[in-house]
């Protein structure tokens, strides 16, 4: 009985703590060759994506800045 207490409290104190699962957004934007004029059109792509809040978040966030007008 003591051990389906704890575990109660646990897992109440778990949801206590438990955040917003964050929403990331990335958007792609490249060059596309097409048959008609200006024969080169920017196009974009955004994909969404939410992040599980079963995840623990790291200590340290490390972020890339990729190069730009390759």
């Amino acid at each position: 009985m003591l051990f389906l207490n704890a575990l109660a409290f646990v897992s109440f104190f778990a949801m206590s703590l438990a955040q917003e699962a964050p929403v990331l957004t990335a958007e792609i934007v490249f060059q596309e060759i097409v048959d008609e004029p200006p024969f080169l059109v920017a196009r974009t792509t955004s994909t969404t994506w939410t992040q599980s809040p079963s995840i623990i978040e790291p200590d340290t966030i490390t972020t890339t800045t990729l190069p730009t007008g390759v």
